[in-house]
C-alpha cells in the first residue's frame, strides 16, 4: 500500500507542476499578447501623427510655391494696379493655416509621448519601452528646433513677399527655405 501512495503522491506533484507551468506559460503569453497589441496601437497613431505632420509641412510649402505664382502674375498680366497682389493674402493664409496645424499636430504628439512615458513609469517598463519613449521624446524635441527654425524662414518669406521685388522672394524660397524643408525638416519626420 505503500507504493501506491508514493505513486499517487508523485503523480499528483506531476501534474501540479505541469499545471503551474501551463498556468505561467498562459500568463506570459497573455502579457506578450497585450503588448503587442498596444505596440501595434501606438505604431498605428504615430505612424498616422507623422503622416499628418507631413502633410501640414508640405502644405506650408505650397502655399508659399503659391505666393511665388501669385508674385509671378504681376509679371505676366504688366497692366496690374498697384495694391494687393490677387491670390497673395490667400496663399499666405494658407501658409499660416498650416503652419497652425503642424503646430497643433507637434503639440499632440510631444503630450502622447510624455503621457506614455508617465505610464511606463507607473507600470512595470520594458528596457524596450523606455528606449522607445527616450528616442520618441529626443526626435521630437529635435523637431521642435528645427520647426522654429523653419517657422522663422517662413514668417520671413512671407514678409519678403509682401514688401520685396519677386526674385527675392523666389531666390529666398530656392536657397534657403525649400533645402531646409527638405533636409533638415522632413528627415526627422519619416
Amino acid at each position: 500500500m505503500r507504493l501506491g501512495l508514493i505513486l499517487t503522491l508523485s503523480f499528483l506533484l506531476l501534474a501540479g507542476t505541469v499545471a503551474l507551468v501551463g498556468y505561467l506559460y498562459k500568463v506570459s503569453s497573455d502579457t506578450v499578447q497585450l503588448e503587442m497589441e498596444e505596440l501595434r496601437q501606438s505604431s498605428i497613431a504615430e505612424t498616422v501623427g507623422a503622416a499628418e505632420m507631413s502633410v501640414a509641412l508640405h502644405e506650408s510649402q505650397m502655399a508659399a510655391q503659391q505666393i511665388i505664382t501669385a508674385r509671378l502674375q504681376v509679371l505676366v498680366q504688366p497692366d496690374h494696379e498697384t495694391g494687393p497682389l490677387p491670390g497673395l493674402d490667400d496663399s499666405i493664409d494658407d501658409a499660416e493655416d498650416s503652419l497652425d496645424e503642424f503646430e497643433a499636430l507637434l503639440l499632440g504628439a510631444v503630450a502622447a509621448v510624455s503621457a506614455t512615458a508617465e505610464s511606463s513609469r507607473t507600470a512595470k517598463p520594458t528596457t524596450t519601452s523606455l528606449m522607445e519613449n527616450v528616442d520618441g521624446a529626443t526626435t521630437l524635441r529635435e523637431l521642435d528646433k528645427q520647426y522654429a527654425v523653419y517657422k522663422t524662414q517662413m514668417d520671413r518669406f512671407i514678409h519678403l513677399s509682401e514688401y520685396h521685388s519677386t526674385d527675392q522672394v523666389g531666390e529666398y524660397f530656392v536657397d534657403e527655405l525649400q533645402p531646409f524643408f527638405e533636409d533638415e525638416l522632413m528627415p526627422l519626420i519619416r
